[in-house]
């Protein structure tokens, strides 16, 4: 066992052992073989990471390596929930490019060359914790429910789904319009309800709720797919461009078969499930999103809002009578609120959700909401920090929505027993 060098793990915390595979191109990922961990070489990933670690994923890719990401990327969000580690490494630490189809292992923030133990961790005492706060998971990957359902038992249900996530698996790089266009409409509404079906039934049965946020894809993302330039103009800020309910308002073909999807499985009898739009400003946009949802035949259902924008949080009296939950998109709106790129890693000293501002901001809306008894939830890498989370206790904080693995549900479980006791 030879260190080979540091990182910062932008992904989940576990042992990752395999065969490390450089990637300088699209070949390398269309030939990347199961089992191995893959590296992208410098300069690689330009633009946001999801569609080609979705791509790796459904290669068999098990762990991630990068020179100069950040953690805000959507590709190490990605990872992260699907229970993978993704290294974060400086671009002095070339060296490792010279142990190209070598075992290596990925521990505690550490690469090494060889074959490294991994600790077994028992889960049993989360059953003896008992809290007020909720604590539901992500899950963007429904498959996941299906290797671990432990993880079902000891949450409170899904908070928050991202429909991009698991549209990247069935789309498998291909821009949506192309894939609607090729496969139809109804397909795609059929492809979507089967990936949800297992776990929207499981959490039925435990009275569970599924909350789905629909696509957020931007056109960075989307151009970037196959066929993607013959549907999509190039942006030169695509955080701000045309994503999320703005784009779902504009351009609706895409997002028809979503709630088509989710209306099958409400006449399959299923009632546990929630919707909520990204990248809200007004209510007048969110009336269209809905009546479409309502037209599609989405009538008994849960309504909720993202607030990720600074309009929305500000405004969020617009919103109450036409919602009952709410989840915080805490990385835009970090970002909207300090004006820094979240993607930007020269400037990702300034980018920092405990900021006052932050902090202020979310709790005005979550003592509007307290009022109106509408669920607030903080969604995101951020939901297990500590300090954030201490900081928003006291105005309300129905819960958060964390990382689907039972270690991170532990930590969140106890962090809340201790806080609840110290508030008592």
């Amino acid at each position: 066992m030879k260190l080979i060098c540091n990182a910062k793990n932008f992904g989940i915390n576990t042992v990752t052992r395999g065969v490390l595979n450089i990637i300088n191109n699209q070949t390398d990922i269309k030939n990347f073989k199961k089992g191995n961990i893959a590296l992208f070489n410098v300069n690689f990933l330009t633009i946001d990471s999801l569609n080609i670690i979705s791509n790796l994923i459904n290669n068999g890719a098990i762990g991630f390596i990068s020179f100069n990401n950040t953690k805000s990327d959507h590709g190490c969000i990605a990872a992260k929930e699907m229970g993978m580690n993704f290294y974060n490494i400086s671009d002095k630490q070339k060296k490792i490019m010279s142990y190209d189809n070598k075992i290596i292992t990925l521990k505690d923030n550490k690469i090494y060359y060889g074959k490294v133990k991994k600790n077994k961790i028992s889960s049993d005492f989360i059953k003896k914790i008992s809290i007020k706060h909720k604590v539901k998971v992500n899950l963007g990957f429904p498959s996941l429910i299906q290797k671990n359902k432990k993880f079902v038992n000891y949450s409170d249900g899904v908070g928050f789904c991202r429909m991009e996530f698991l549209l990247s698996q069935i789309l498998n790089n291909v821009h949506p319009a192309k894939y609607i266009e090729i496969n139809g409409l109804n397909k795609l509404s059929a492809q979507i309800a089967n990936h949800l079906r297992p776990a929207v039934k499981l959490l039925s049965e435990k009275k569970l709720e599924y909350w789905i946020r629909t696509d957020d894809f931007s056109v960075e993302q989307l151009i970037n797919m196959r066929f993607g330039k013959d549907y999509e103009m190039y942006e030169k800020n695509s955080s701000t461009g045309l994503r999320g309910i703005r784009r779902s308002v504009k351009i609706r073909d895409f997002i028809i078969p979503q709630f088509k999807a989710i209306k099958i499985l409400l006449d399959e009898g299923y009632n546990n499930i929630g919707i909520f739009p990204p990248m809200t400003n007004s209510i007048k946009e969110y009336k269209e999103w809905k009546k479409m949802g309502e037209a599609t035949g989405l009538k008994k259902i849960k309504w909720g809002l993202m607030v990720e924008t600074p309009r929305a949080a500000l405004m969020i009296d617009e919103f109450i009578k036409d919602i009952k939950f709410v989840v915080f998109g805490t990385n835009d709106l970090t970002s909207f609120l300090l004006s820094v790129d979240r993607s930007n890693i020269n400037v990702q000293n300034i980018f920092n959700e405990n900021d006052k501002v932050v902090i202020k901001v979310l709790k005005q809306v979550i003592k509007t909401c307290t009022k109106n008894s509408i669920e607030t939830f903080v969604g995101g890498q951020i939901a297990d920090n500590e300090n954030f989370i201490r900081a928003l206790s006291d105005s309300g904080l129905t819960g958060v929505s964390v990382n689907p693995d039972l270690g991170t549900i532990i930590k969140t479980k106890k962090l809340y027993q201790k806080i609840e006791k110290q508030i008592l």
